[in-house]
């Protein structure tokens, strides 16, 4: 959560006012503001390696190269059909955004969140025509896009989440493999080609991947309320292709989400950047998620330490050591 003082009035702009440089029945294309990131999205029947029928598709392109292609949507869920295949876009909506919000303390004090959105309303081809909307931010430092299940839903049970992040080429990535959903989350990155990342292990947020000298990517997630965490595999049909794994409930494992519609998950988000130094100045993650609520004034910077670092042992220390002044 991040403390907020909006200093200018968010902007909304509905239809021609977002630069959308194509559209169709059945594609829409948004660039962000300064036209760094174009994403399109797309529903389509696609041939191998992907599944038959009509599904969603997105991919991006940043500074006028490619960094993700076609890349695939959809849910499954226990005790009801999935949502994937068979669908089409029966509407949507086309907005921005410029405001400029206070941090308290941080990388900097004002912070710009600046951005070209588009809500995609999906609806099956057959009964019973259910309907999932799903919207895509374009960022100048990367994408994000989260989905909403409308009251119609009513209780349902989430299986599994299959979001793909379809990379151009042979990139190199550095993970962190936690060896399972329960761990202690810390794992050292270690730097390899994409393609010998396993599908049968799950590696931690965020990813980072080197798609070419000058273009780097983190897949991560933000604003996770209320919501299984997302994790990333393997793709094993595909070389450059992570899919979201989302963790499995402590007392109902094949279920990752039980809840009651109208439901919004987490943001998805792709960092985008010519640098990793690039991603680390973005502010994309703090914009995505929400406002902290009440009085932070209190709040100060300093210097914190715990006995985790030496434990019970320190050989040369003169003074009994343990969670106290002088240890710390």
């Amino acid at each position: 959560m991040i403390p907020r003082f909006i200093l200018i009035s968010s902007l909304f702009f509905i239809g021609a006012a977002v630069p959308v440089l194509a559209q169709s029945d059945a594609s829409l294309t948004v660039a962000s503001p300064n036209g760094a990131v174009v994403l399109t999205v797309h529903v389509d029947n696609k041939l191998e390696p992907y599944p038959s029928g009509d599904r969603l598709y997105y991919n991006v392109a940043y500074r006028g190269e490619p960094v993700l292609l076609d890349s695939p949507f959809g849910l499954d869920f226990k005790g009801a059909p999935g949502f994937a295949g068979g669908i089409r876009i029966a509407s949507y909506e086309h907005t921005s955004n410029d405001e400029t919000w206070e941090r308290y303390w941080g990388k900097r004090t004002n912070v710009r969140n600046r951005y070209n959105e588009v809500t995609v309303h999906l609806q099956e081809n057959e009964a019973p025509n259910r309907e999932v909307s799903v919207t895509f931010r374009t960022y100048d430092e990367g994408v994000a896009f989260r989905y909403h299940l409308p009251a119609a839903w009513g209780d349902f049970k989430l299986a599994s989440e299959r979001t793909g992040f379809r990379f151009v080429g042979e990139p190199t990535v550095w993970a962190a493999n936690f060896g399972g959903y329960h761990s202690s989350q810390e794992r050292p990155y270690h730097q390899m080609p994409m393609s010998q990342l396993s599908p049968t292990e799950v590696y931690g947020m965020p990813v980072l991947v080197r798609v070419s000298p000058s273009r780097w990517a983190a897949v991560t997630e933000a604003n996770l309320t209320d919501w299984a965490g997302m994790y990333l595999t393997h793709e094993g049909n595909l070389r450059s292709t992570l899919i979201s794994s989302l963790s499995p409930r402590l007392d109902e494992p094949d279920v990752v989400v039980r809840s009651t519609a109208p439901r919004l998950s987490p943001w998805r988000v792709v960092m985008l950047g010519e640098s990793a130094a690039s991603l680390i100045e973005s502010d994309l993650i703090h914009n995505l998620n929400e406002p902290a609520v009440g009085d932070f004034s209190w709040v100060m910077p300093g210097l914190s330490s715990w006995d985790w670092w030496n434990g019970p042992y320190l050989p040369d220390a003169d003074y009994e050591v343990g969670k106290n002044t002088e240890t710390m």
